[in-house]
């Protein structure tokens, strides 16, 4: 991007904004939901402390987005754990992250409600493991003819790349459900939920068909 499009969001125009969006009506934030869910998803365990931009247009109408930047520390193997907990939570308390607009965004019982429908949503499409495995299969047929010739550049070999990938189409295959678990059952949400339902379930009621989006809780 060239400089004279990007305006910096520094760590006291950040705070200001998270201090706006904690009690916003929360509109205009699917910029910063797709940015978080994605890096979420991937457990990029290398942000969102750093690695991570965002610019916007200049001008008053100018909207934020967000930039992924160097998450290769992502899609591993052992990448099990609860990323979201960081991220909604103690994370907030970083300078200069995403995760405080993300965290005062989430005090917002109306965001609450939109993360969740979009992180469903995400689920059920462009993070589908067929998806997400066609794309990893995709790019690794583009490189893999310049592997052997970066291997002996780096001094790495073909098999640890292979290996990578294999551990990339794993993790892909494995982590819906994992990340699902983590996030449905945070603390985090005041929303009403219902219990042990599938994500997306269509139950049908006579001729009306109702989605019901849901997480497991304990009954008080």
């Amino acid at each position: 991007l060239c400089g004279h499009l990007v305006c910096p969001l520094n760590d006291e125009s950040y705070q200001e904004a998270a201090d706006k969006l904690s009690y916003a009506n929360a509109e205009g934030t699917d910029a910063v939901t797709s940015y978080m869910i994605v890096n979420i998803w991937a457990q990029n365990r290398d942000w969102p402390h750093h690695n991570w931009y965002a610019a916007r247009p200049q001008g008053e109408l100018g909207r934020w987005f967000f930039l992924c930047w160097d998450a290769e520390i992502a899609m591993g193997p052992g990448d099990s754990d609860d990323l979201f907990a960081g991220v909604s939570g103690k994370e907030q308390g970083r300078t200069s992250s995403p995760a405080i607009v993300f965290g005062a965004l989430l005090c917002n019982p109306g965001y609450q409600e939109f993360f969740l429908e979009e992180f469903d949503r995400y689920l059920a499409g462009v993070l589908t493991p067929d998806n997400v495995l066609a794309h990893i299969d995709r790019l690794a047929g583009l490189i893999e003819p310049d592997i052997p010739e970066e291997a002996r550049v780096a001094g790495g070999s073909v098999s640890s790349w292979q290996l990578a990938v294999s551990e990339m189409r794993q993790f892909a295959a494995e982590r819906n459900p994992v990340i699902r678990d983590y996030v449905m059952n945070s603390e985090v949400f005041s929303v009403p939920v219902l219990v042990s339902v599938e994500p997306t379930s269509v139950v049908e009621f006579g001729p009306t068909e109702v989605t019901l989006r849901t997480r497991n809780v304990t009954e008080p």
